[in-house]
């Protein structure tokens, strides 16, 4: 009986071609995400990009750049910026935008997010509209590209916000009203004057 083994003849020159094409050509930038905690009174920033710069957080606002990856020659985010929207209300919670490109061939972009007290809810900008849901929610997605238009990879930029949590002003409107149905049952408890 005879075995046949296939011809190898052309694996090693297939190989060393292989790894020299690895070595040479660049690497695909890895996909990342920049999450915006507005949890409570103050708002806070996490990257596992690497690539946040000029992190800036003063109570209700934080700013940022977001440098691009390597052999990036653009980014395109899916909006230049959302409302964030309270349930039920057109007025903005929270506002995410982006301010400032840099120059083409860009290689950052700087954003800022602020959030709103519910006393102070603002009319939206004209951006993009979500709802706030209390839950991690997706509100920006920048695709990187190359100099010849391929995709390299996307960053995503998402936000919390502290929706299940009842604002300042539905908390003082909310005791004002079990304040009076509190009297309104105190005074039918009473009993009525009697005519003299």
């Amino acid at each position: 009986m005879r075995i046949e083994l296939p011809d190898w003849a052309g694996f090693p020159r297939v190989s060393v071609t292989a790894l020299a094409l690895c070595l040479i050509l660049p690497a695909g930038a890895v996909a990342g995400t920049i999450s915006i905690f507005d949890v409570g009174t103050t708002v806070s920033v996490t990257d596992d990009t690497g690539r946040l710069t000029n992190l800036s957080c003063l109570a209700e606002t934080c700013s940022f750049t977001l440098n691009f990856p390597q052999n990036a020659y653009y980014g395109v985010s899916s909006d230049f910026g959302v409302n964030i929207l309270e349930p039920g209300t057109s007025l903005d919670s929270d506002v995410l935008w982006e301010h400032f490109a840099g120059a083409y061939p860009n290689t950052y972009s700087t954003w800022s997010f602020t959030s709103y007290t519910d006393d102070n809810l603002h009319p939206q900008f004209d951006l993009a509209n979500i709802v706030e849901t209390g839950t991690m929610q997706t509100a920006i997605v920048i695709t990187y590209e190359d100099h010849l238009g391929n995709i390299l990879s996307t960053d995503t930029i998402q936000f919390q916000s502290d929706e299940g949590v009842p604002e300042p002003s539905s908390v003082r409107i909310t005791l004002a009203g079990l304040a009076m149905l509190g009297i309104a049952a105190l005074l039918r408890r009473m009993p009525s004057p009697r005519a003299c």
